[in-house]
C-alpha cells in the first residue's frame, strides 16, 4: 500500500510505502465499506460489528488499553505522472467502541472524503491520563508526533494498516 503523506508532513518529498502486519486485513470492514453517521461538532459513529478493533485474538485487560485506532479519511487522487491512483489523506477521526471522534475535537467538514483506512496504534509504555497523541489537532500534528522528533522516543508506533476501503456519509 503507497500512503501519500506528504500533503500531512510537509516535509516528506514523495510518498512512502508502509509496511504493516501479515494479518493487517482484519482491520478492513467486513463489506468493503464503512457507514458513518454525523452525530454533530466533530462526532461521528459507526457499527462496530463492521469493523474489529482488537490487537490479536483474545487481547484483554490492560493489553488493551496501549491500542488507540485512527480511522484515517480522504480520497483516492489519480497521478496522471505515474499512471498511479493514491490515497490522498486529509483528517484522522479516533475510534473507540462505535464511537468516532475528530482529532482535536472540532467540528471540521469531512463529507468529501469518500476512503478511509484504519491505524492500529500500539502506545509506547503504559497509557496514563497524559497522552501525546491525544492532543494531536489534526492529521499532520499526529504524523510530527509519530514521525517529526528524531532526538526523542515516538509516543507510539503504527503496528498495523488495513486496506484502503471506502467510506459513506449517512
Amino acid at each position: 500500500m503507497v500512503l501519500s503523506i506528504d500533503r500531512c508532513l510537509h516535509v516528506v518529498a514523495d510518498d512512502l510505502p508502509l509496511y504493516t502486519l501479515p494479518d493487517s486485513d482484519e482491520l478492513n470492514p467486513r463489506s468493503n465499506l464503512l457507514k458513518i453517521v454525523r452525530l454533530g461538532h466533530g462526532k461521528f459513529s459507526f457499527d462496530t460489528a463492521d469493523v474489529a478493533s482488537v490487537p490479536f485474538v483474545g487481547a484483554t485487560g490492560d493489553v488493551l488499553l496501549q491500542y488507540r485506532y485512527l480511522l484515517i479519511v480522504g480520497r483516492f487522487v489519480r497521478d496522471g505522472g505515474r499512471a498511479v491512483t493514491v490515497f490522498l489523506p486529509e483528517d484522522g477521526l479516533w475510534m473507540n467502541a462505535g464511537d468516532l471522534r475528530l482529532l482535536g475535537g472540532a467540528d471540521r467538514d469531512i463529507s468529501g472524503c469518500n476512503a478511509g483506512v484504519i491505524a492500529e496504534v500500539l502506545l509506547n509504555g503504559r497509557p496514563g491520563k497524559n497522552e501525546p497523541l491525544g492532543d494531536a489537532g489534526d492529521l499532520r500534528e499526529f504524523f510530527l508526533m509519530m514521525f517529526g522528533a528524531t532526538n526523542k522516543d515516538a509516543p507510539g508506533m503504527i503496528r498495523r494498516f488495513s486496506q484502503v476501503f471506502d467510506i459513506a456519509f449517512r
